[in-house]
């Protein structure tokens, strides 16, 4: 219930005053880098991966920004980063630091994070909600900036089915990387709806998923931040 009332209370302090929604910008999810975009990932074996979020164009006043990303369909073990999963969340580091001088990090004085992975039994998808709000800044539109840092530790991941208590099954299960939606919080009060850059495909595991598929909506994973 606690992180139910902070996330309620984050959301209140990013659309406060709502205006009509911006279109400003664009951004990117990468493996390991900011851009060009690493769209897919293969599993190597036992070492930590990373999923980088970034954003360019963005020239408004803001004070924060709030990510959904799905991860899906079926999820295995290899990807339960979840407290009660196979992984836990001790194998998962959020970070909301620079990747680079030329992709610096876009926070603002005073952040304040708040971050929960959670697993939706009934859809099987994993879903990574990542929320920051900071004192305003105001970007330069030709800078790429670092949102995230996602570190994976797959340590514990293997190929194939999981051994209880030993290892986490799945890592050769090819997934898909959607972000819900990629909003910065601006000082005027309007939320601006990032899209992806031109160019960039879907962010993928092993290939992606043996068939195209629909991800679960916010609606349907919204229980996991209760």
């Amino acid at each position: 219930m606690r992180m139910a009332r902070m996330f309620v209370a984050l959301a209140l302090l990013l659309v406060a005053g709502t205006a009509a929604a911006q279109n400003e910008g664009c951004y990117t999810l990468s493996w390991n880098t900011c851009t060009p975009q690493v769209a897919d990932q293969a599993f190597t074996g036992p070492t930590v991966y990373k999923l980088v979020l970034s954003a360019t164009g963005l020239s408004a006043r803001n004070l924060g920004h709030d990510t959904n990303l799905l991860i899906g369909p079926a999820a295995p073990d290899a990807w339960r980063f979840d407290d009660p999963g196979c992984q836990t969340g001790s194998q998962l580091s959020i970070a909301g630091s620079g990747l680079s001088k030329t992709c610096p990090s876009i926070l603002g004085g005073a952040p304040l994070p708040i971050t929960q992975y959670g697993y939706d039994p009934v859809s099987k998808f994993c879903a990574l909600r990542l929320a920051v709000a900071y004192n305003d800044i105001i970007p330069v539109a030709a800078t790429r900036y670092t949102l995230w840092q996602l570190s994976f530790n797959h340590l514990y991941s293997v190929v194939g089915p999981t051994s209880p208590g030993v290892d986490c099954g799945g890592a050769d299960q090819g997934l898909a990387f959607d972000p819900e939606f990629v909003q910065i919080a601006q000082s005027t009060g309007s939320l601006n709806f990032l899209q992806p850059c031109p160019g960039n495909a879907r962010c993928t595991w092993q290939g992606g998923p043996p068939v195209p598929t629909v991800p679960a909506s916010w609606g349907k994973v919204k229980g996991l931040y209760r």
